[in-house]
């Protein structure tokens, strides 16, 4: 063999080594690649599902919290109906002349708004049903009107006299019946959002 003969296969072994190692430095860099992509997107899906986790547990604790409302607003339902009526017969017997006592053991509703406050303010809100959290905002701003309504009345009821009827009761009367309105309404909302616990 040539001296001239080993120049260009020597050159020619030399190119397959490169092109060998060049080949396998791009596997070792797709296979690096590859494993990074692999694992962001497994951190992603858990990050995905922890996210939908506290999302799955804010839903709950928000209808929870509602059941709970919802069976305060039937406890204290009898005292606001014994309320009205009692009322109703003062405005009857201050129209025809008498000035009657009145006993009004008016007991409220003790709504809770906690699980609702928290859940706005976590990331856990972002995978609720958009829907589903207007219908549940309305739900807690017919609460809040509740309690302004409450506080109006328990304004007039305490600049009414002891145990006596003053003209007041018709303020009284009408104000009984704003939240008695609103005692439905809620009624109805948390039947739509829990099911009515009748069926």
């Amino acid at each position: 063999m040539s001296p001239t003969g080993t120049a260009p296969e020597e050159g020619q072994d030399r190119m397959r080594a490169l092109r060998v190692r060049f080949g396998r430095m791009v596997l070792d860099v797709i296979g690096v690649v590859f494993a990074v992509v692999v694992a962001l997107a497994a951190d992603e899906w858990r990050e995905n599902r922890e996210l939908q986790q506290r999302a799955d547990r804010a839903q709950a604790a928000v209808l929870a919290e509602l059941r709970a409302n919802r069976a305060e607003l039937e406890r204290t339902r009898p005292s606001i109906d014994s309320v009205q009526a009692r009322l109703a017969e003062g405005a009857r017997l201050l129209a025809a002349g008498d000035n009657p006592a009145l006993n009004l053991n008016l007991e409220f509703p003790d709504f809770s708004d906690a699980a609702w406050r928290i859940t706005q303010v976590t990331d856990a809100a972002s995978r609720l049903d958009f829907a589903w959290l207007t219908s549940i905002a309305r739900i807690y701003e017919t609460q809040r009107l509740y309690g302004e309504e409450r506080s109006a009345i328990l304004q007039t009821l305490g600049g009414m006299g002891v145990g006596r009827a003053p003209p007041t009761v018709d303020r009284l009367r009408t104000e009984m019946s704003i939240l008695r309105q609103l005692h439905d309404q809620l009624l109805e909302s948390y039947d739509r959002v829990l099911g009515d616990p009748g069926r």
